[in-house]
């Protein structure tokens, strides 16, 4: 699995991200049911001048059933966007 977190610095009026992204730091954590792996939660550091962040985070991983790769990183992938205040 390959997972990725990262900034913009803003959104334009358009809805399009401003400048290029840069990285963020993450800890990937498992979810528990009775002792079983259920969910994988991706927590993202906060950096600490910022009140309001534009972040994505996206996971690809290999497909066991086999089904045709994506960009390389692997056959299956989630991305999500958001745009957070700190509390």
């Amino acid at each position: 699995m390959e997972i990725e977190a990262y900034r913009w610095r803003g959104v334009k009026k358009n809805g399009h991200a401003k400048g290029e992204p840069s990285p963020l730091p993450w800890v990937l954590r498992p979810h528990r049911v009775n002792g079983q792996v259920r969910a994988w939660e991706v927590v993202v550091g906060w950096p600490a001048t910022s009140n309001h962040l534009y972040l994505g985070v996206a996971a690809y991983w290999a497909d066991e059933e086999g089904c045709s790769g994506f960009l390389d990183l692997g056959s299956q992938y989630v991305a999500w966007t958001f745009h957070a205040k700190a509390p």
